[in-house]
């Protein structure tokens, strides 16, 4: 499920935030495909963290001692501290969305940037724990993209266009990213930290 937001942000404010960030760090990128990005809030501060990933608490590979470690850490870590990248902008940006929005909650911040890649190597995943009768979602608002990068569940394929729209996009079911294009696509992203109820 994906829902659009009745909230609209100026989308060359968020372009602008991204040529800043981009001349001042380099993006920290995952060894496991392409993706990475830059933390703007993290657990440590640092830019570089945030980029645990909750999708291998449901992977048939790891053992139950490690699922659990990682369900702990995720109930319990904070991604909440501002990294040197957070500025007044961002500030801006949050209580715009707060006042929109007062129940929802937002932590582990982060520029996520996902490099053109074949569909072949996207790989079907859900992130965090598969609860029945919860859905978990995340916040993405569209920086830098084009019509061919997609956000996919298995029956379903949508692109989010770079208009200043923010979407919530469920996580917890399966799903997958997709820059089938020759330029770097970027998101704005922040995980949603409580349930919803929809």
């Amino acid at each position: 499920m994906i829902i659009k937001l009745d909230l609209t942000i100026d989308i060359s404010k968020l372009t602008s935030y991204l040529d800043y960030v981009q001349k001042t760090n380099p993006p920290f990128m995952k060894k496991n495909g392409p993706w990475g990005g830059w933390s703007i809030t993290s657990s440590t501060g640092e830019i570089n963290d945030g980029w645990q990933t909750g999708e291998k608490i449901n992977d048939s590979n790891i053992s139950e001692d490690e699922k659990n470690k990682l369900k702990e850490f995720f109930s319990t870590t904070k991604f909440d501290k501002p990294t040197p990248i957070y500025n007044e902008y961002i500030e801006e940006l949050l209580i715009s969305i707060k006042q929109s929005f007062p129940t929802l909650s937002l932590t582990r911040l982060r520029i996520a940037l996902l490099k053109p890649h074949p569909e072949s190597t996207s790989y079907w995943h859900q992130d965090g724990e598969i609860i029945k009768g919860q859905r978990a979602f995340r916040l993405h608002i569209p920086i830098v993209t084009n019509e061919n990068c997609f956000f996919e569940y298995q029956h379903e394929r949508h692109h989010l266009k770079a208009d200043g729209s923010i979407y919530l996009i469920e996580i917890n079911q399966l799903h997958r990213a997709l820059n089938l294009s020759d330029k770097n696509r970027y998101h704005l992203i922040a995980d949603v930290s409580q349930k919803l109820g929809i």
